[in-house]
């Protein structure tokens, strides 16, 4: 008859058992300090691209004038306390831009609701190079008399969020990152009227 040896107490098992703990931990703890690092060098890497003089939270944008597609001429003013709105503003030869065309498409869908109002303008007038179509909103191009505008928006895209008094309530230059993207999802989101 055999007998079942007793299974002795391993010193190498229970190490590599107190190791794998451990090291889970540890990694747990890197991949959340991993995050809030990514957090902060987004913030700086964000306050550090918005130009000293460029437009930022808090500021109001003056009336300018655009031309719709067909060349009519129009101004396009802010704070009436009608409506939010979403300024885009891109050159259609930025290779950024046409990046965030299609993000700007996919973020703002096909139903703005109507108490948003997007505003798309194309800094290029003149240029050949063609325009995404399918998108959501009405793109212009700005008239030459919008210098305020463009020294304001130094670099494209710009993505502009409006109150309805008027005033500037975010702004971020380049491709926004996807908190940027939830964040500008949000200002749909939140002008919806309640489900009946």
């Amino acid at each position: 008859m055999t007998q079942n040896p007793q299974k002795r107490f391993d010193p190498f098992v229970a190490f590599l058992v107190i190791a794998c703990v451990a090291l889970a931990i540890i990694a747990f703890l890197l991949a959340r300090q991993n995050r809030a690092l990514k957090a902060q060098l987004s913030a700086k890497y964000a306050a550090e691209s918005q130009p000293a003089d460029g437009l930022k939270a808090g500021d109001v944008i003056q009336p300018f004038s655009v031309n719709d597609a067909v060349g009519v001429k129009s101004t396009v003013e802010f704070g009436r306390g009608e409506a939010k709105t979403i300024l885009l503003v891109f050159s259609s030869t930025c290779p950024a831009c046409q990046q965030t065309l299609p993000m700007w498409k996919s973020a703002l869908g096909s139903e703005i609701p109507g108490t948003v109002h997007v505003v798309a303008v194309q800094t290029d007038p003149n240029s050949s190079a063609p325009v995404p179509m399918g998108l959501p909103f009405p793109i212009y191009t700005l008239d030459e008399s919008a210098t305020d505008l463009l020294t304001k928006v130094p670099s494209v895209p710009a993505t502009v969020i409006v109150d309805a008094e008027g005033v500037v309530t975010n702004v971020w230059f380049g491709v926004p990152t996807t908190e940027q993207k939830d964040l500008l999802q949000h200002a749909l989101d939140a002008s919806k009227p309640p489900a009946a």
